[in-house]
């Protein structure tokens, strides 16, 4: 009995080469994660956001493949006040209002996507600028969250952040500022360090020894002065000192009368900067302002003090008298300070080293012009 023979069918290379090749392509798309097709059908069926369209999010938001920014990229306006940026993006769709569904942006347009954190003050306002054009919130900004900009991808975009009459700007994109005019003491360290903050010192007057006593307790430096006066060069700033008056002491019954006493600062390089009266703060409380260039770090506080010394009653001369005692050193933000407390780098006036302990004073000699 004769079997059967089964015949195979044999195929064409070219053929085999194809199956091959189609049936390892559908089982790739079969096994593949459906999440980006579905996100490109997701953006595809949202409905279009209108040009030019505007938000500020109460929240920050995830954006894809968003650029970190660097928190040193901040706007600032006065003491624990500013606004950090911290990240920018291009998302595909963004819910403009929390009851709404998400948007894709208007056709020739993108979300430019900017997150935040501010500490500002609620009556700060602030807009965003598109090629020019400026367009204001509605809203405050908050503690934190994201603005958002419906414009062309290369559109020139800029945060405008104003409060008190100063308007400053910054780089949407890269949270670079662009601002001009601004005081740079908003961006630097605004508490002193101070040396030799309690001064009395001995001269030598008429064969006695006069004291003179004074002292600083507190410095700060900002861009307005104590009435809110605003350093308007933009490169100015308002140096505050607060401390004890300077009093004389003079032995044997003796008096001072017609008192002057005026105060300057001098930096590192000997400059001086215009003298100021003390402002009337009270009882024996000193009281200063100077209006200084906000790119210096460090003064040496002058005191040009005179006084008629009186004897029972009669003047017996005039005294003029100058003290040069007080440090005053700014920090600067990105320097390490030394174990003195004085910033690196940033040397005392009128020497090449970091303040060192006050030493004994020679005991100066002024020589009294006779009034009589």
């Amino acid at each position: 009995m004769f079997k059967a023979i089964q015949t195979v069918k044999v195929l064409p290379l070219a053929v085999l080469i194809a199956f091959s090749v189609n049936s390892c392509t559908h089982q790739e798309d079969h096994n593949a994660s459906p999440s980006e097709s579905q996100q490109q059908s997701s953006v595809a069926a949202a409905p279009a956001a209108e040009k030019g369209v505007t938000a500020l999010l109460a929240t920050k938001i995830a954006i894809p493949d968003e650029m970190k920014i660097d928190t040193a990229n901040f706007l600032t306006i006065q003491d624990n006040e500013k606004i950090t940026i911290n990240s920018y993006g291009t998302p595909d769709t963004v819910k403009l209002k929390p009851e709404e569904e998400e948007k894709k942006p208007a056709e020739g347009e993108v979300f430019h996507a900017l997150n935040y954190t501010s500490t500002l003050s609620r009556d700060t306002n602030a807009s965003v600028t598109v090629d020019g054009k400026a367009i204001p919130f509605k809203t405050k900004l908050g503690a934190e969250g994201t603005i958002i900009v419906s414009a062309p991808e290369n559109a020139k975009i800029t945060l405008n952040v104003e409060r008190a009459g100063v308007t400053q700007t910054l780089d949407f994109k890269t949270g670079k500022r662009t601002s001009t005019g601004i005081a740079d003491v908003w961006y630097k360290e605004t508490k002193a360090t101070l040396g030799n903050p309690v001064v009395s010192e001995t001269f030598l007057i008429q064969g006695k020894n006069v004291k003179l006593d004074y002292s600083v307790t507190s410095t700060s430096r900002t861009a307005y002065d104590a009435e809110g006066k605003w350093a308007d060069d933009g490169k100015s700033a308002w140096v505050i000192v607060d401390g004890k008056k300077p009093a004389w002491t003079i032995p044997d019954n003796g008096g001072t009368d017609n008192v002057t006493q005026k105060f300057s600062l001098k930096d590192a390089a000997g400059k001086e900067y215009p003298a100021v009266e003390p402002k009337d703060a009270g009882g024996d409380a000193l009281h200063l302002e100077f209006k200084v260039p906000s790119n210096i770090d460090a003064f040496l506080l002058k005191l040009d003090s005179s006084t008629d010394i009186t004897y029972f009653g009669e003047t017996q001369g005039t005294a003029a008298i100058t003290s040069e005692k007080v440090q005053i050193t700014f920090t600067p933000l990105n320097a390490t300070p030394t174990p003195s407390g004085t910033a690196s780098g940033s040397p005392t006036p009128g020497s090449t080293s970091s303040p060192k302990p006050a030493t004994a004073s020679p005991v100066p000699t002024a020589n009294p012009t006779a009034s009589k």
